[in-house]
């Protein structure tokens, strides 16, 4: 999943089975924000179904990693919603749980 102009800050391979049965390795990556004057930009792959990484881009890092974490979900809830399934590690993965929507802090934190 390694491409020359792309710093992965995170990256995940999934195993994938699509609703026809067709077994394949999902490669999901974010990469680090990167400015891109006078926004900022951050690439997302969630291979095969992107051949070259998208940019999403925002007014700040924050915003262009959050669109980018965004995108990777979507595309993987999409697949799941088509009748596919994934895998980390032998379980069954719920798209839902690889990117956290909430988070509550430790009390005195």
């Amino acid at each position: 999943m390694s491409t020359p102009d792309t710093d992965w800050l995170i990256q995940r391979t999934l195993q994938a089975r699509t609703a026809e049965g067709a077994c394949f390795d999902l490669h999901v990556g974010i990469g680090s924000p990167q400015p891109a004057s006078p926004d900022w930009r951050c690439a997302v792959t969630v291979g095969p179904y992107l051949e070259a990484p998208a940019h999403l881009v925002g007014i700040d890092a924050w915003q262009a990693l959050q669109l980018a974490q965004q995108l990777a979900s979507d595309l993987l809830a999409d697949f799941v919603a088509k009748g596919g399934e994934l895998v980390w590690e032998g379980a069954p993965l719920d798209p839902a749980t690889l990117f956290v929507r909430s988070a509550s802090a430790a009390p005195g934190a």
